[in-house]
């Protein structure tokens, strides 16, 4: 079973909510740092499948699928999934970014 439970309670749900989403992603350096890190190193990612556990929104799988990734599974416990898949589609790379809602366990 995973930690707590197996249901996560209010840690996924806090991970869950719009504030906490929008703190990382405004926190410009460390945004930064992961996409220029992963955007830097596209011979890494290039055709390549990659797993984001913790998705969250969804932002570092963008930053794969834009760097070639040929696939990517961005896993996301909390109700932000929802939201990450259509920041996806969205960003038209919902075809290579493939939102689970759920836990990677399950």
């Amino acid at each position: 079973a995973a930690a707590g439970g197996g249901g996560g309670g209010d840690f996924f749900r806090s991970y869950g909510t719009a504030w906490v989403q929008a703190e990382m992603l405004q926190d410009r350096p460390r945004t930064e740092a992961f996409r220029d890190a992963i955007l830097g190193n596209r011979h890494v990612f290039e055709g390549k499948i990659v797993l984001d556990v913790g998705a969250g929104t969804g932002i570092l799988s963008l930053f794969a699928a834009q760097a070639g990734a040929k696939k990517v599974f961005a896993v996301e416990r909390s109700d932000m999934a929802v939201i990450a898949r259509q920041i996806a589609r969205d960003s038209g790379l919902d075809g290579i970014v493939e939102v689970v809602h759920g836990l990677l366990e399950e």
